[in-house]
């Protein structure tokens, strides 16, 4: 009579479980380091196709604001140079009155001026923070 003993191995639950604990802190590691490096990739792509343009979209805009405030100035320069010549008239004929009214117009010609320049101003200031603001949230995508 043949007796069969089954073969089997003992072995020491606490060490395996130690070592698929292991494991898994490995392969948590390992998939964590991953999904690190498409994020990276992933923002560098969005990056290199978005900014350029956000940057040149915003450039654009100031740009412009800033043709308009040059246009603003220039035409208000032109009136001022109108308002001084007119009061060195009446400065020349004696018309003190006159040289009063004109001047105070002149004074309220330069607080629209000021006032129109101001808003572009306002508008220039807003555009620049608000491309800022986008650039540094793609900038931290992924962070």
């Amino acid at each position: 009579m043949v007796l069969r003993v089954p073969e089997f191995t003992l072995k020491d639950v606490k060490i395996e479980s130690e070592k698929v604990e292991k494991e898994a802190n490995q392969l948590a590691a390992d998939t964590n380091a991953a999904t690190k490096a498409r994020m990276a990739q992933a923002k560098t792509q969005l990056a290199a196709g978005t900014v350029p343009k956000i940057t040149a979209y915003f450039t654009c805009l100031a740009s412009q604001l800033t043709a308009t405030r040059a246009t603003i100035a220039t035409s208000y320069a032109a009136g001022e140079t109108e308002y001084r010549r007119a009061i060195a008239e009446a400065q020349n004929h004696g018309a003190a009155d006159e040289v009063n009214q004109l001047t105070a117009k002149m004074g309220e010609m330069f607080k629209q001026r000021d006032a129109e320049l101001a808003k572009v101003d306002t508008q220039i200031a807003t555009i620049t923070q608000t491309q800022t603001r986008l650039l540094e949230n793609i900038a931290s995508l992924g962070q």
